[in-house]
């Protein structure tokens, strides 16, 4: 006699699968529109700024946090909402057939969670602290950059060329630390 665990995990497998499939259809569709109306306001919003405003901010930091932000936004509107709500029905319907199979086991595995929490706290205050970093690197080269590529001329015409001052090595430096943190907290098979 075929025993029926088999059968509910596959359903179940094909189900989530479908599931996962019209989420992420649906949340990328509200998340570019959601974007797009951000980007508008913003876009809107710097326009009204006064121009004693861009002269206490460089060019290049607006831009790179402009883009920056929107883009994290962006990443978390569509693929990290998708992904939390995926993750959060998987864990309950695995949870619920743990208990179901085998309580005192569970209830172990379950114990274990508040450690597994604290281990994501510590990594996750690392990882923001390197992000900071990377992203403050990011501004200041989108910073040197723009203003080295709007003064070219200048700069040719009086020294002949252009002299870079290494912060695209600090930057793969602070990107390099960046990713090793986030390679630890969530490795790759």
């Amino acid at each position: 006699m075929m025993h029926p665990y088999p059968g509910g995990i596959i359903g179940t497998t094909v189900l989530l699968g479908l599931f996962q499939f019209l989420s992420g259809v649906s949340i990328a569709s509200v998340g570019q529109h959601a974007i797009h109306d951000l980007r508008n306001e913003l876009y809107r919003h710097i326009q009204k700024l006064d121009v004693g405003f861009f002269d206490r901010n460089r060019t290049g930091d607006l831009m790179s946090r402009v883009t920056s932000d929107v883009g994290m936004l962006q990443q978390l509107v569509s693929s990290g909402m998708m992904s939390i709500a995926a993750d959060l029905i998987t864990f309950v319907a695995v949870a619920a057939y743990m208990f179901w199979v085998d309580w005192q086991l569970t209830a172990i595995v379950m114990a274990t969670f508040p450690f597994m929490l604290l281990a994501t706290r510590v990594f996750g205050a690392k990882m923001r602290s390197a992000f900071r970093s990377v992203q403050e690197s990011v501004a200041e080269v989108s910073s040197h950059l723009q203003d080295t590529l709007s003064s070219i001329r200048l700069i040719r015409a009086f020294a002949g060329r252009i002299v870079e001052s290494g912060t695209h090595d600090e930057l793969l430096a602070l990107g390099g630390r960046y990713k090793r943190l986030y390679d630890l907290q969530f490795p790759q098979p």
